[in-house]
């Protein structure tokens, strides 16, 4: 029967409670299985079906929202394991969701400051850069510009010391 099929299988469920066509309350019985499977999928981190698993749903309950929180959630994810692009991607479609416009610029810094963790200070300073007035990022332009600079400055000021002309040359050329 659909009760017993309902705490085993929710969609084997739902599908039973589908034949069941206006009997009694059998649509809105399926329409909360499916909802409860959703929830399943979103659990098991396949948060692409989960949302759309809620959004097949309409207006049932609250599954619009849900799909929207599924995806939220799936975007600080992603920036967590530091997949900065398709974090923002997520936040940008998510548009005025909670607070994912202002999630934008703070994963793109999080994303700036790894990569100046990195030692990649040219890059840093790019990313810094894009965020414009956002925090600290203009200071932190020029303190990602002055690291990327200071280590062929001290090169080319030690070979000169030791009067390794050569030296001096192959670190100007490659600024």
């Amino acid at each position: 029967s659909a009760e017993k099929l309902a705490k085993t299988d929710w969609a084997a469920a739902a599908a039973a409670f589908d034949k069941l066509a206006d009997y009694s309350d059998s649509a809105d019985r399926a329409s909360a299985l499916r909802y409860n499977a959703a929830a399943q999928v979103a659990l098991s981190g396949d948060w692409q079906s989960a949302a759309a698993m809620y959004e097949a749903l309409g207006d049932y309950s609250d599954s619009a929202d849900k799909a929207l929180q599924v995806r939220y959630q799936a975007a600080a994810q992603m920036a967590a394991r530091q997949e900065w692009d398709e974090a923002v991607a997520l936040y940008a479609e998510l548009g005025d969701y909670a607070d994912s416009a202002d999630r934008i610029p703070i994963t793109r810094y999080a994303q700036a400051q790894s990569v100046e963790e990195a030692g990649e200070y040219l890059a840093a300073a790019r990313l810094y850069k894009a965020l414009g007035g956002y925090k600290d990022a203009a200071q932190k332009v020029t303190q990602m510009q002055d690291a990327y600079y200071a280590g062929p400055a001290e090169a080319m000021e030690k070979a000169a010391k030791a009067e390794n002309w050569q030296d001096v040359l192959n670190t100007m050329s490659w600024l």
